[in-house]
Parts: C-alpha cells; sequence; structure tokens
C-alpha cells in the first residue's frame, strides 16, 4: 500500500480520526464533520497547516465482535504509530476503548467525542483522568448522554 503526501508551505499540525462506526454512520460523521469544521474556522486547514489521516473501525456492521475489534485497534495503533499525529479524535465507545485507553500516558493528545459510557467507568479499567473537571493527562473530551422518552 502506497502513500500520497502533501507537501506544505507552512508548520504542519497532524490529526489522527478514528471512528468506531462506518464511513457516513449517522452517529460518528456529523461529528467528524463538525470537528474539521470546528478546525477551519480556528485557521487550520487541510492541505495548508493540517494533514488529516482517518480510520473507519466499521465496528457495528462488520468488526463486531470483540476479537474483530481488538484486530481492528491493533491496525489502528500501527497506522497511528507510522502517521504520528499531534491529536486523535476518537469518535464512539469501541474506538475509544480499544485505542484510546491503550494510549492513556503517551505522549499524544487524545480528544473524544460521542462517547456514552460514563468516563469513571473506562477509568477504572485504565487510569486516565483524575476527575471530569480536572482531567489530567493527555486524555479529554465530550460524554455524550442521551435522553430518551
Amino acid at each position: 500500500m502506497s502513500f500520497n503526501r502533501v507537501v506544505f508551505a507552512e508548520p504542519v499540525k497532524r490529526l489522527f480520526i478514528v471512528h468506531s462506526y462506518e464511513k457516513n454512520h449517522i452517529c460518528g460523521q456529523p461529528q467528524h464533520d463538525g470537528a474539521l469544521k470546528g478546525l477551519e474556522d480556528a485557521g487550520w486547514v487541510i492541505g495548508k497547516n493540517l494533514d488529516v489521516s482517518v480510520y473507519y473501525m466499521d465496528t457495528k456492521r462488520k468488526n463486531n465482535t470483540a476479537k474483530l475489534m481488538n484486530q481492528q485497534a491493533v491496525e489502528v495503533l500501527s497506522r497511528i504509530k507510522t502517521f504520528q499525529p499531534d491529536v486523535i479524535l476518537i469518535l464512539d465507545d469501541n474506538a475509544f476503548r480499544t485505542v484510546a485507553l491503550p494510549l492513556s500516558g503517551a505522549s499524544v493528545d487524545i480528544v473524544f467525542s460521542g462517547m456514552n459510557g460514563h468516563p469513571e467507568d473506562y477509568n477504572e479499567s485504565a487510569r486516565f483522568m483524575k476527575n471530569r473537571r480536572n482531567p489530567g493527562g493527555n486524555i479529554t473530551g465530550i460524554y455524550e448522554k442521551l435522553y430518551i422518552r
């Protein structure tokens, strides 16, 4: 497999986005699009000063067993190591549990979004935060609480 790399005119930041689900999934894609729009609004433009790599774990339709999810995580972690991002954006619980938690304490910053499980529950299996108000460490993000009638 070959990768085409873009040559940038100014210093570049690298973002790696990990989706739990497939491309264009109703949960992950709007978060993905919103994050890139927010970055662009702040002056971080793909092809100018932002290099983005994306991985879709497809853990809902295809890779939906613990074994298959772990295989996907191994692949993602390998790609992250090769890409060497400044920040990793994690979308949803499966990616958080299998990719973000193993990187707790690493030198890369991680932001999660769309996580439905309680951060405190994940923190019991792999310490990544002091508390919600002051997470500390290299992981922070948005906990998603859905209110269903």
